[in-house]
């Protein structure tokens, strides 16, 4: 296999563990759709469950796109994973930033009515 196949095989497992991390972050914020109906009092916010959840998917794909780069031994790979890298973890925040907003609308509506 040539160096071109071989880079063209690592891209795509990089994008299949970049769409892998951010299918987990979409189902995290599922998740604290659902927590936030049936929400009840605990030490861990819904939130918060689904900021870690969506750091944790950024991990990962951090982790993957590294192995890639790692493997494909190149400068060129190696900084589009670290650019890959820092988008996952920056829609991580994303996420993390939103679920809070919704928690945050929840906990007004609660106390505005309850």
């Amino acid at each position: 296999m040539g160096l071109f196949d071989e880079l063209k095989e690592k891209a795509s497992e990089l994008g299949e563990k970049v769409q892998e991390g951010f299918e987990a972050a979409k189902d995290k914020a599922e998740d604290l759709v659902d927590d936030v109906k049936d929400r009840f009092d605990g030490d861990d916010a819904p939130a918060d469950t689904v900021g870690d959840g969506a750091q944790s998917a950024a991990d990962s794909v951090g982790e993957g796109v590294q192995g890639v780069a790692d493997a494909a031994d190149s400068p060129a790979v190696q900084e589009a994973a670290n650019t890959v890298d820092d988008a996952a973890h920056n829609a991580a925040d994303g996420v993390g930033d939103a679920a809070d907003a919704v928690q945050d609308k929840a906990d007004e509506f609660r106390s505005d009515n309850g």
